[in-house]
């Protein structure tokens, strides 16, 4: 499932919201530069730290696909 679809279908089942609630934690960003920036979205901890994972996993993938092909990207 896609990064941004992922979010969505959390939102939508109620692990995640833009809002925070008590005891949701703050998501990570797509970009490392979102991670500086106030965050857009919290889920409860369990689902957050799936999210994260994920989001990691999708980073590292990029990165080396970008240092395969010869890409400079940062």
């Amino acid at each position: 499932m896609a990064m941004p679809k992922l979010l969505d279908r959390g939102i939508a089942k109620g692990f995640a919201g833009r809002e925070p609630q008590a005891g949701w934690v703050r998501l990570n960003g797509l970009s490392a530069i979102s991670d500086v920036l106030p965050p857009q979205a919290y889920a409860d901890f369990g689902w957050a730290q799936v999210y994260n994972k994920a989001v990691r996993k999708f980073r590292r993938r990029a990165a080396f696909s970008a240092f395969v092909s010869g890409d400079q990207q940062s």
